[in-house]
Protein backbone atom coordinates (compact mmCIF):
# COMPACT_ATOMS: atom_id res chain seq x y z
CA UNK A 1 0.00 0.00 0.00
CA UNK A 2 1.86 3.57 -0.94
CA UNK A 3 1.81 5.82 1.70
CA UNK A 4 -0.63 8.24 0.08
CA UNK A 5 -3.18 5.99 0.34
CA UNK A 6 -2.15 4.93 3.84
CA UNK A 7 -2.60 8.83 4.11
CA UNK A 8 -5.40 9.44 2.83
CA UNK A 9 -7.04 6.49 5.15
CA UNK A 10 -5.78 7.63 8.02
CA UNK A 11 -7.04 11.21 7.12
CA UNK A 12 -11.05 10.13 6.50
CA UNK A 13 -10.67 8.02 9.87
CA UNK A 14 -9.60 11.34 12.20
CA UNK A 15 -12.53 12.83 10.30
CA UNK A 16 -15.06 10.45 11.16
CA UNK A 17 -14.20 10.49 14.57
CA UNK A 18 -14.14 13.95 15.15
CA UNK A 19 -17.27 14.24 12.47
CA UNK A 20 -18.85 11.13 15.60
CA UNK A 21 -17.61 13.20 18.82
CA UNK A 22 -19.40 16.59 17.55
CA UNK A 23 -22.45 14.89 16.81
CA UNK A 24 -22.55 14.18 20.09
CA UNK A 25 -21.04 16.87 21.89
CA UNK A 26 -24.42 18.36 23.80
CA UNK A 27 -25.82 21.86 23.31
CA UNK A 28 -25.59 24.14 25.80
CA UNK A 29 -28.15 25.21 28.25
CA UNK A 30 -30.01 28.57 27.47
CA UNK A 31 -31.78 31.60 29.58
CA UNK A 32 -29.50 30.55 32.46
CA UNK A 33 -30.21 33.33 34.88
CA UNK A 34 -29.19 33.79 38.41
CA UNK A 35 -32.64 34.40 39.98
CA UNK A 36 -31.60 35.63 43.54
CA UNK A 37 -29.23 35.13 45.97
CA UNK A 38 -28.49 35.61 49.79
CA UNK A 39 -25.84 35.83 52.40
CA UNK A 40 -24.43 32.02 51.35
CA UNK A 41 -26.30 30.58 48.62
CA UNK A 42 -27.69 31.45 45.21
CA UNK A 43 -30.83 29.98 42.87
CA UNK A 44 -30.44 29.68 39.35
CA UNK A 45 -32.81 28.38 36.57
CA UNK A 46 -32.64 27.27 33.14
CA UNK A 47 -34.10 25.53 29.98
CA UNK A 48 -32.93 22.21 28.68
CA UNK A 49 -31.11 21.72 25.29
CA UNK A 50 -34.15 21.94 22.31
CA UNK A 51 -32.03 19.24 20.72
CA UNK A 52 -29.59 16.40 21.22
CA UNK A 53 -28.80 13.93 23.71
CA UNK A 54 -27.30 14.19 26.94
CA UNK A 55 -27.22 12.94 30.69
CA UNK A 56 -27.01 15.61 33.11
CA UNK A 57 -25.78 19.15 33.41
CA UNK A 58 -22.18 20.47 35.35
CA UNK A 59 -21.58 23.95 37.21
CA UNK A 60 -18.59 25.11 37.63
CA UNK A 61 -17.88 28.04 40.30
CA UNK A 62 -15.66 30.13 40.95
CA UNK A 63 -14.35 33.49 42.53
CA UNK A 64 -11.33 35.40 42.27
CA UNK A 65 -11.00 37.76 44.95
CA UNK A 66 -10.04 34.30 46.60
CA UNK A 67 -8.78 31.48 44.05
CA UNK A 68 -11.97 29.29 44.44
CA UNK A 69 -13.20 27.37 42.18
CA UNK A 70 -15.77 24.07 42.52
CA UNK A 71 -17.32 21.93 40.13
CA UNK A 72 -21.15 20.49 40.99
CA UNK A 73 -22.86 17.93 38.89
CA UNK A 74 -26.63 18.76 38.40
CA UNK A 75 -29.53 15.93 37.29
CA UNK A 76 -30.80 16.50 33.98
CA UNK A 77 -34.43 16.00 35.03
CA UNK A 78 -34.37 19.54 37.24
CA UNK A 79 -34.25 23.51 35.98
CA UNK A 80 -33.56 24.83 39.04
CA UNK A 81 -30.95 24.39 41.49
CA UNK A 82 -29.53 26.19 44.52
CA UNK A 83 -25.62 26.95 45.20
CA UNK A 84 -25.39 26.49 48.87
CA UNK A 85 -22.00 27.34 51.01
CA UNK A 86 -21.01 30.36 49.77
CA UNK A 87 -19.03 33.25 51.33
CA UNK A 88 -21.24 36.28 52.02
CA UNK A 89 -20.22 39.89 50.26
CA UNK A 90 -18.57 37.53 47.80
CA UNK A 91 -18.31 37.63 43.78
CA UNK A 92 -18.76 34.52 42.00
CA UNK A 93 -18.36 33.60 38.01
CA UNK A 94 -20.12 31.20 37.14
CA UNK A 95 -19.95 28.24 33.45
CA UNK A 96 -23.23 26.07 33.38
CA UNK A 97 -22.63 23.11 30.69
CA UNK A 98 -24.83 20.26 29.08
CA UNK A 99 -22.99 16.78 29.18
CA UNK A 100 -23.85 13.57 27.64
CA UNK A 101 -21.44 10.88 29.21
CA UNK A 102 -18.11 12.18 29.38
CA UNK A 103 -18.54 14.99 26.68
CA UNK A 104 -18.92 18.58 27.54
CA UNK A 105 -20.99 20.93 25.01
CA UNK A 106 -18.83 22.82 23.93
CA UNK A 107 -20.42 26.41 24.83
CA UNK A 108 -21.60 27.34 28.02
CA UNK A 109 -23.96 29.86 29.84
CA UNK A 110 -22.30 32.12 32.08
CA UNK A 111 -23.64 34.37 34.29
CA UNK A 112 -21.74 36.40 37.62
CA UNK A 113 -22.98 37.27 41.01
CA UNK A 114 -22.44 38.66 44.23
CA UNK A 115 -23.92 37.23 47.40
CA UNK A 116 -25.60 39.95 49.83
CA UNK A 117 -23.69 41.33 52.97
CA UNK A 118 -23.85 39.79 55.98
CA UNK A 119 -26.65 40.68 58.31
CA UNK A 120 -26.42 43.47 60.97
CA UNK A 121 -25.70 41.33 64.78
CA UNK A 122 -26.60 42.21 68.55
CA UNK A 123 -28.01 45.86 67.48
CA UNK A 124 -28.04 48.07 71.67
CA UNK A 125 -28.05 51.41 72.49
CA UNK A 126 -25.72 53.26 74.67
CA UNK A 127 -27.56 56.45 75.24
CA UNK A 128 -31.32 56.74 76.18
CA UNK A 129 -32.93 60.38 77.61
CA UNK A 130 -36.06 61.91 77.12
CA UNK A 131 -35.20 62.74 73.45
CA UNK A 132 -31.88 60.97 72.49
CA UNK A 133 -31.29 57.58 71.57
CA UNK A 134 -27.73 56.51 69.94
CA UNK A 135 -27.97 52.80 68.47
CA UNK A 136 -24.80 51.16 67.83
CA UNK A 137 -24.54 47.43 66.59
CA UNK A 138 -21.56 44.83 66.58
CA UNK A 139 -19.49 44.56 63.31
CA UNK A 140 -17.61 42.09 63.64
CA UNK A 141 -19.58 40.20 60.93
CA UNK A 142 -18.35 42.75 58.38
CA UNK A 143 -16.19 42.39 55.42
CA UNK A 144 -13.15 43.39 56.07
CA UNK A 145 -10.44 45.27 53.85
CA UNK A 146 -13.51 46.27 51.28
CA UNK A 147 -11.86 49.85 50.61
CA UNK A 148 -15.03 51.53 52.69
CA UNK A 149 -17.64 49.97 50.12
CA UNK A 150 -19.78 48.83 52.95
CA UNK A 151 -22.41 51.44 54.43
CA UNK A 152 -24.97 51.04 56.84
CA UNK A 153 -28.65 52.22 56.94
CA UNK A 154 -30.79 52.93 59.81
CA UNK A 155 -34.31 53.34 59.92
CA UNK A 156 -36.76 54.89 62.73
CA UNK A 157 -40.22 55.18 63.03
CA UNK A 158 -42.39 56.96 63.66
CA UNK A 159 -40.64 59.47 62.65
CA UNK A 160 -41.87 62.90 64.33
CA UNK A 161 -39.62 65.56 63.13
CA UNK A 162 -37.92 66.59 60.44
CA UNK A 163 -34.26 65.99 62.68
CA UNK A 164 -35.24 62.47 62.50
CA UNK A 165 -33.85 61.73 58.83
CA UNK A 166 -32.56 58.48 57.67
CA UNK A 167 -29.35 58.59 55.54
CA UNK A 168 -26.55 55.80 54.49
CA UNK A 169 -23.39 56.28 56.79
CA UNK A 170 -19.86 54.30 57.24
CA UNK A 171 -20.27 54.66 60.82
CA UNK A 172 -22.15 52.07 62.55
CA UNK A 173 -23.45 53.92 65.24
CA UNK A 174 -26.91 56.38 64.94
CA UNK A 175 -27.92 59.18 66.95
CA UNK A 176 -30.95 60.31 67.27
CA UNK A 177 -32.04 63.70 69.17
CA UNK A 178 -35.20 65.59 69.30
CA UNK A 179 -37.37 62.47 70.31
CA UNK A 180 -40.44 62.24 71.96
CA UNK A 181 -40.42 61.26 75.87
CA UNK A 182 -41.68 58.49 76.60
CA UNK A 183 -42.72 57.02 72.79
CA UNK A 184 -41.82 53.60 71.03
CA UNK A 185 -39.45 53.97 68.41
CA UNK A 186 -38.96 50.93 66.13
CA UNK A 187 -34.84 51.37 65.02
CA UNK A 188 -34.15 48.62 61.65
CA UNK A 189 -30.32 48.52 60.36
CA UNK A 190 -29.31 46.96 56.98
CA UNK A 191 -25.53 46.47 55.72
CA UNK A 192 -25.07 48.26 52.23
CA UNK A 193 -23.00 47.95 49.50
CA UNK A 194 -22.61 50.70 47.74
CA UNK A 195 -21.03 50.41 44.24
CA UNK A 196 -23.00 46.84 43.44
CA UNK A 197 -26.07 47.87 45.34
CA UNK A 198 -26.33 45.09 47.76
CA UNK A 199 -28.49 45.22 50.66
CA UNK A 200 -28.47 42.58 53.75
CA UNK A 201 -31.24 41.61 55.68
CA UNK A 202 -32.79 43.60 58.39
CA UNK A 203 -31.79 43.81 62.41
CA UNK A 204 -34.66 45.30 64.22
CA UNK A 205 -35.20 46.51 67.84
CA UNK A 206 -37.43 48.96 69.86
CA UNK A 207 -36.65 50.95 72.59
CA UNK A 208 -38.91 53.22 74.31
CA UNK A 209 -37.48 57.08 75.45
CA UNK A 210 -37.66 58.07 78.85
CA UNK A 211 -40.90 59.50 80.10
CA UNK A 212 -40.37 63.50 81.18
CA UNK A 213 -40.58 64.01 84.53
CA UNK A 214 -43.90 65.90 86.61
CA UNK A 215 -43.40 69.15 87.16
CA UNK A 216 -43.91 71.19 90.84
CA UNK A 217 -47.35 72.79 91.04
CA UNK A 218 -47.54 75.96 92.27
CA UNK A 219 -50.41 75.64 94.31
CA UNK A 220 -48.20 73.46 95.93
CA UNK A 221 -47.18 75.18 98.46
CA UNK A 222 -50.44 76.58 99.37
CA UNK A 223 -52.28 73.43 100.44
CA UNK A 224 -53.32 73.05 104.40
CA UNK A 225 -51.40 70.24 106.03
CA UNK A 226 -52.61 69.21 109.50
CA UNK A 227 -50.98 67.26 111.88
CA UNK A 228 -51.03 64.07 110.44
CA UNK A 229 -52.46 64.17 107.40
CA UNK A 230 -50.55 65.89 104.22
CA UNK A 231 -51.95 66.56 100.83
CA UNK A 232 -49.20 67.00 97.90
CA UNK A 233 -50.31 67.97 93.82
CA UNK A 234 -47.76 68.19 91.39
CA UNK A 235 -48.52 69.27 86.93
CA UNK A 236 -47.67 66.85 84.31
CA UNK A 237 -45.11 67.43 81.64
CA UNK A 238 -45.32 70.67 79.88
CA UNK A 239 -43.97 69.15 76.87
CA UNK A 240 -45.22 66.61 74.26
CA UNK A 241 -44.55 63.52 76.39
CA UNK A 242 -46.45 59.48 76.32
CA UNK A 243 -47.03 57.97 79.64
CA UNK A 244 -50.15 55.76 81.10
CA UNK A 245 -49.16 55.78 85.27
CA UNK A 246 -48.08 57.93 87.64
CA UNK A 247 -45.71 56.33 90.39
CA UNK A 248 -46.24 57.73 93.75
CA UNK A 249 -43.72 56.28 96.63
CA UNK A 250 -43.64 57.18 99.98
CA UNK A 251 -40.35 56.87 102.07
CA UNK A 252 -38.71 57.98 105.75
CA UNK A 253 -35.46 57.55 107.35
CA UNK A 254 -33.47 57.68 110.26
CA UNK A 255 -31.81 60.35 111.30
CA UNK A 256 -31.18 61.89 108.01
CA UNK A 257 -29.43 58.49 106.70
CA UNK A 258 -30.69 58.39 103.24
CA UNK A 259 -28.97 55.45 102.73
CA UNK A 260 -31.58 53.23 104.43
CA UNK A 261 -35.39 54.17 103.17
CA UNK A 262 -38.07 52.97 105.18
CA UNK A 263 -40.77 52.84 102.23
CA UNK A 264 -44.36 53.38 103.67
CA UNK A 265 -46.32 53.55 99.86
CA UNK A 266 -45.95 53.09 96.45
CA UNK A 267 -48.95 52.95 93.85
CA UNK A 268 -49.78 54.10 91.06
CA UNK A 269 -52.12 56.62 89.79
CA UNK A 270 -54.05 57.34 86.12
CA UNK A 271 -52.30 60.40 84.16
CA UNK A 272 -55.95 62.54 84.89
CA UNK A 273 -55.03 62.72 88.75
CA UNK A 274 -52.32 65.01 90.04
CA UNK A 275 -52.80 65.17 93.55
CA UNK A 276 -53.08 62.84 96.22
CA UNK A 277 -53.71 63.07 100.52
CA UNK A 278 -52.17 61.33 102.60
CA UNK A 279 -53.43 59.85 106.05
CA UNK A 280 -52.51 58.90 109.81
CA UNK A 281 -48.76 59.73 109.26
CA UNK A 282 -46.42 60.49 112.16
CA UNK A 283 -45.52 64.17 112.75
CA UNK A 284 -42.12 63.17 114.10
CA UNK A 285 -40.95 61.31 110.88
CA UNK A 286 -39.60 63.24 108.01
CA UNK A 287 -41.24 61.90 104.80
CA UNK A 288 -39.88 62.26 101.18
CA UNK A 289 -42.79 61.76 98.22
CA UNK A 290 -41.68 60.73 94.69
CA UNK A 291 -43.36 61.63 92.11
CA UNK A 292 -42.51 59.88 88.64
CA UNK A 293 -44.63 59.06 85.22
CA UNK A 294 -45.03 55.94 83.89
CA UNK A 295 -44.17 54.97 80.34
CA UNK A 296 -45.05 51.23 79.76
CA UNK A 297 -42.76 49.93 82.57
CA UNK A 298 -40.23 52.88 81.80
CA UNK A 299 -40.33 55.65 84.61
CA UNK A 300 -38.96 59.08 84.42
CA UNK A 301 -36.74 61.32 86.69
CA UNK A 302 -38.70 62.07 90.26
CA UNK A 303 -40.23 64.94 91.25
CA UNK A 304 -39.15 64.76 94.75
CA UNK A 305 -41.11 66.54 97.95
CA UNK A 306 -40.25 66.79 101.54
CA UNK A 307 -41.91 66.65 104.46
CA UNK A 308 -40.23 67.69 107.86
CA UNK A 309 -41.45 66.41 111.37
CA UNK A 310 -42.61 70.06 111.83
CA UNK A 311 -44.30 69.63 108.55
CA UNK A 312 -43.67 72.42 107.16
CA UNK A 313 -43.59 71.88 103.56
CA UNK A 314 -40.09 71.77 100.99
CA UNK A 315 -40.41 70.98 97.49
CA UNK A 316 -37.88 71.29 94.87
CA UNK A 317 -37.21 69.06 91.51
CA UNK A 318 -34.26 66.48 91.79
CA UNK A 319 -32.43 66.56 89.25
CA UNK A 320 -30.48 63.10 88.59
CA UNK A 321 -26.86 62.95 87.74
Amino acid sequence: MSKLILSTLLFIVATSLTASAYEHRPEEPYDFVVQYTDRKSAKITWHHPERGSYTNFWLRISSPSDDFVRGIDIPSNIKEFTVQNLKANTTYELEFYTMNGDLRSSGYAPATFTTLPNDPQEIYTSIITETKLTVHYNTSYLPKNDNNKTHYYFDITPKDNDDVVDYVIFDPVREYSNLIPGKLYTISVVVVHLEEDRVSNAEIIQVRTIPAAPLQSPEFVSHFIRPKNFHVSWLAPNEPCEFNHYHISTFWYDNDNREYPHQVASFYTTPDKLSHKFLDYSSDKKYTVEVRTVSFGKESKPLILQITKEMSLINYYKKLE
